[in-house]
């Protein structure tokens, strides 16, 4: 049986999971660096709260607008709310 080879976001997710959220955001900033919109997506929401990193809203929007240029379905969606209120 051949052993699964995890992605880099596949161990932030588990990370995150298990709610070690500085390993998370290490293993998500490496596919952000191959614009995973996934990865993206989901880092923005560890600056948002603040989860792995000091909460930083500047930067979480930043990365909302990357993920919504990627077509990332969320991002799109947390784009137009964030939007709706500025």
């Amino acid at each position: 049986m051949e052993k699964h080879e995890y992605s880099d976001f596949e161990k932030a997710i588990y990370y995150i999971d298990k709610k070690e959220y500085t390993k998370a955001i290490a293993y998500l900033r490496k596919e952000v660096e191959d614009d995973n919109p996934d990865a993206i997506f989901h880092l923005a929401l560890m600056y948002w709260e603040g989860l792995g990193v000091e909460s930083d809203f500047s930067e979480a929007k930043s990365l909302i607008y990357n993920a919504k240029q990627r077509k990332h379905p969320l991002g799109d969606m947390y784009w137009d709310i964030i939007s709706a209120y500025e």
